[in-house]
């Protein structure tokens, strides 16, 4: 079986046209087909090694987010998370992160990361913070895809959903946490995203705009 025919036979299982799919970026929003509660992803994924792996992180983002069946997003249920947690799951994060960047040969982005202070500010003010195309956040996404290509994952056609995973919440480090099983066995690391899930899963939204600060929310 070919990709194109791999992904029509995804398609299919929800009455997608088959013969609009014919590339992986054809499914994105895929994953919004087992919303609410993600009953059916078996359907997907027992049959490929690793992909029972793969399928219980996935439920766990199910599990975490709002139970509807109408938002194209994945989107956290709103959680009671103080301040203190979210601070405490954000310092394991941007450690984890430090170590990908020392593997990565990046200092100047360890330096950030080890230094940063934190600030809370509420959901308005967050959402009216202006990333940059040269920033720290935009260094943390190229760092975390430039450490994915230095791996090798496991021969699987579950890498075919790379998009549709990543279309779950536009979100890079959660699609490599969903997807780190078929990664793990080529990286020194254990699980280097997980932290990062804790903090989503929480509601936390952060933003690196300067090299000393991190604003977040909850």
């Amino acid at each position: 079986m070919n990709e194109m025919e791999q992904l029509r036979k995804w398609a299919r299982i929800f009455g997608i046209p088959p013969e609009t799919v014919y590339e992986t970026s054809d499914l994105v929003g895929f994953f919004r087909y087992f919303a609410p509660h993600g009953d059916g992803l078996e359907l997907v994924f027992e049959e490929y090694e690793f992909g029972t792996d793969v399928m219980e992180r996935l439920r766990r983002c199910y599990k975490a987010a709002i139970p509807t069946t109408d938002d194209l997003y994945f989107v956290p249920s709103s959680t009671m998370c103080d301040e203190r947690e979210a601070l405490y799951l954000l310092q394991m994060h941007f450690k984890e992160l430090s170590t990908i960047a020392t593997i990565m040969n990046d200092q100047e982005l360890v330096d950030i990361l080890s230094t940063l202070s934190f600030r809370q500010v509420e959901k308005s003010a967050f959402s009216a913070a202006i990333s940059c195309d040269d920033c720290p956040d935009v260094w943390v996404f190229d760092l975390v895809v430039d450490y994915s290509t230095t791996l090798m994952p496991m021969d699987t056609s579950i890498l075919l959903l790379e998009d549709a995973i990543y279309s779950m919440a536009n979100d890079k480090l959660l699609q490599q946490f969903i997807l780190w099983p078929l990664y793990q066995a080529s990286s020194s690391l254990e699980d280097p995203y997980h932290s990062y899930f804790l903090a989503w899963s929480r509601g936390i939204r952060y933003t690196i705009t300067s090299s000393d600060t991190c604003l977040f929310c909850i």
